[in-house]
């Protein structure tokens, strides 16, 4: 008797673990892990860098979106919370951790540290969830 596989679908913020959390459910449970910044690149034959670069932010999320709306029928949806105290403990250079921002700054007074730019990402989550 084989029973059905349902999709699991880890989301959080940058730093939550969901990469480590993944793979360590995929081999426990003898499921696929899927990445999905891995997924986008093969569906679209580009890196994700480029992509952020030459079409910008708001066509990145759209592509991105697509692709978790297809692994997520069906499946169920697990948000890993962190702290913003947390993650900025944890994410030393932001734009190395899987999240994408422009590789380089459109004027000198677009540059932000590491710690400003994980406090805007929590007040726009605190925002849209809180």
């Amino acid at each position: 008797m084989s029973r059905e596989q349902r999709n699991i679908i880890l989301i959080g913020m940058p730093g939550a673990g969901k990469s480590t959390v993944s793979v360590i459910l995929a081999k426990t449970l003898g499921m696929q892990f899927i990445d999905t910044d891995i997924l986008i690149q093969e569906e679209t034959g580009r890196m994700l860098q480029e992509i952020f670069d030459e079409d910008g932010p708001g066509t990145f999320r759209r592509i991105e979106e697509e692709a978790m709306n297809r692994l997520k029928a069906g499946g169920i949806v697990v948000y890993l919370a962190i702290s913003c105290e947390e993650m900025e403990k944890r994410l030393n250079n932001i734009t190395t951790k899987g999240d994408h921002a422009p590789s380089k700054p459109e004027s000198p007074g677009d540059v932000q540290s590491t710690g400003s730019v994980i406090r805007d990402i929590c007040r726009s989550h605190h925002h849209i969830s809180g």
